[in-house]
């Protein structure tokens, strides 16, 4: 992708890009890790961590919705892009080589996993990876969208109290408010 095509695209879906969560992720990573460190993006959807981290030298996806791969231009964007379920990613022995060393973005992905696939998948990439960011949204129904069923959210009823009950491991770091309740949690799980 050229230079004017990647700012199109970057200016065009900038409010989902540059959001709050996405620039406290960014924070979190830019000030505790150098740019050889390796991320992997799990549900890239868009592209929007290899957005807000440009300065980082691997950055690979995992998108399982192949269109998004195509229409988002995700193979010129990251380093490799595994165009698979997370849950075929840590299944096929990737996770065991590939995540030694790598801080791993689970951004508003964990929603769309039933609560024992979650649970599955953390517990797989914990022993492996130096860091798990996760972003979930609270409270947030949500079903198919463009065609792609991967879209809906298994777990659409996540709360602060739910998050801490399901998931004990991870920390919660910041918490995003919309109208005077809680909107978006970031949370981390590292050794």
């Amino acid at each position: 992708m050229n230079h004017d095509a990647f700012i199109n695209l970057i200016t065009e879906r900038s409010k989902e890009i540059f959001d709050w969560a996405g620039h406290r992720v960014r924070e979190l990573i830019t000030m505790k890790y150098p740019p050889e460190t390796r991320i992997l993006d799990v549900g890239a959807g868009q592209g929007k961590y290899r957005a807000l981290l440009p300065e980082y030298e691997i950055v690979d996806a995992i998108e399982v919705f192949e269109p998004y791969v195509e229409q988002n231009n995700l193979r010129e964007l990251y380093n490799h892009v595994y165009v698979c379920d997370v849950l075929d990613f840590v299944d096929i022995g990737l996770a065991a080589d590939y995540l030694r060393d790598t801080v791993v973005i689970m951004g508003d992905v964990l929603e769309h996993l039933t609560c024992d696939d979650a649970r599955y998948v953390l517990d797989r990439i914990y022993p492996h990876a130096t860091e798990i960011i996760v972003v979930v949204p609270y409270e947030y129904p949500q079903g198919e969208e463009d065609g792609n069923v991967h879209q809906e959210h298994l777990q659409d009823d996540l709360t602060v109290e739910i998050m801490a009950k399901v998931y004990p491991e991870l920390t919660l770091v910041d918490v995003e408010v919309r109208d005077d309740k809680p909107f978006k949690g970031i949370y981390r799980w590292r050794r």
